[in-house]
């Protein structure tokens, strides 16, 4: 049996050992069956939801590999169902996709083997309690945020013009032996405030986003940290409008 080997973690704050973790425990599992691991075809995405298959460009090699004549591998192994997809419509399309070329998947945490006749139940089962988890988690963090946002402190991720400053509490212990921080307060940045500020004030007098962004990059002006997508650091005119709009 040749084994293929996919991992993933959604959260950016996650540790990358999550992925050699995973991993770890795929190989072990695929050497007590005496399988064969073909190492060319162990991937992993990182900081990447489960939730959909965009993005997810280690999964989607994984699959059109699968697909080919000759085939490379005869099935997937992964640490859980979730690790795949939290999606239970789209996780059940993976599973017959891959199916249809032969290929078969198998969570050795829950020893669910897409081959398996009575695996289809198993697969609706964890399917449904893994995108469970999604939604549940999302109604917690709006809920924090909100409590956040509430309170006048930040909710959660960067805003340009502003710096992100922990406030401590000294009376609790967080991670390594630090304060606990129970909360984040914003703090303009002088500089890029006032950047901000010529850029509504170029709006305002008529002047074009893509004419408020060349203008911007011709003088130099640091933009914000660009997108992964994109390997240029400069202001564009989406960037632009979404300032305006916020």
């Amino acid at each position: 049996m040749r084994c293929a080997i996919y991992a993933r973690y959604s959260d950016p704050i996650q540790r990358e050992s999550s992925i050699e973790d995973q991993t770890r425990q795929c190989r072990e599992f695929a050497e007590r069956q005496g399988w064969v691991v073909v190492d060319e075809y162990v991937a992993s995405d990182r900081a990447v939801s489960g939730a959909a298959m965009a993005g997810r460009q280690a999964l989607q090699g994984l699959v059109e590999a699968a697909k080919r004549k000759p085939r490379p591998f005869d099935k997937i192994l992964v640490d859980d169902t979730s690790r795949m997809s939290r999606n239970t419509a789209r996780g059940l399309d993976l599973v017959d996709t891959l199916k249809f070329h032969g290929v078969s998947i198998l969570a050795v945490t829950q020893g669910i083997d897409s081959q398996e006749k009575t695996s289809r139940p198993l697969q609706i089962l964890n399917s449904m309690m893994d995108e469970q988890y999604l939604v549940g988690l999302a109604d917690k963090v709006h809920r924090g945020q909100e409590g956040r946002a509430l309170k006048g402190l930040q909710p959660g991720g960067k805003c340009y013009g502003y710096a992100n400053v922990p406030i401590e509490d000294l009376t609790r212990h967080g991670k390594y032996g630090r304060p606990a921080v129970s909360g984040v307060e914003l703090v303009i940045r002088e500089e890029q405030s006032a950047v901000i500020g010529r850029i509504f004030t170029m709006y305002a007098s008529g002047m074009g986003l893509a004419l408020i962004a060349k203008k911007v990059n011709a003088e130099g002006v640091e933009a914000p940290q660009p997108p992964r997508t994109r390997t240029m650091r400069a202001w564009c005119p989406s960037s632009i409008r979404e300032m305006l709009r916020n």
